[in-house]
């Protein structure tokens, strides 16, 4: 590579993505979980680590958030996030879970990180209640007809 590649890829902004899992229940619900450190509720998942594919980082952060072994296979891509905010760029990647879940499954939540769990349905979703806010994933997850590509600026 000579030298203005190299120059052009490393002036390149680099971006920071994360992975989430729509984990759905046998009744149709959706597993959502409260971490210690964000006001809202959200789908599991976490940061995408250096050299590490967004569908190994969603299998990674199920293992550690909630204690739940899957597959590669066992995941599909459902959509993509691109968040644009005053603190960062970022991309989300959201996988489904293909297998639905029994909501009496034992769950081991990470606790130096998740305060709790619950399965909602759409319905609880779209009610806005004041004690409970939840980000763009879930909010996308409960829409009638969900987007497989969202644009989400925070300002």
């Amino acid at each position: 590579m000579n030298l203005s590649w190299w120059l052009f890829y490393a002036t390149r902004k680099k971006r920071a993505a994360s992975a989430n899992v729509i984990c759905e229940s046998h009744q149709g619900n959706l597993l959502v979980v409260k971490a210690k450190y964000k006001p809202y509720w959200s789908l599991p998942g976490g940061w995408i680590d250096r050299n590490e594919s967004p569908r190994d980082a969603a299998i990674r952060e199920l293992h550690e958030e909630i204690g739940l072994e899957v597959r590669a296979e066992e995941l599909e891509l459902a959509s993509v996030i691109n968040r644009i905010s005053r603190r960062a760029d970022t991309y989300l990647f959201v996988f489904r879970l293909k297998n639905r879940l029994d909501e009496n499954v034992q769950l081991k939540l990470q606790s130096s990180e998740i305060a709790g769990y619950d399965w909602v349905s759409k319905q609880d979703i779209r009610q806005k209640r004041q004690d409970r806010h939840y980000n763009r994933a879930p909010k996308n997850w409960a829409a009638d007809s969900p987007e497989t590509y969202l644009e989400n600026r925070i300002n």
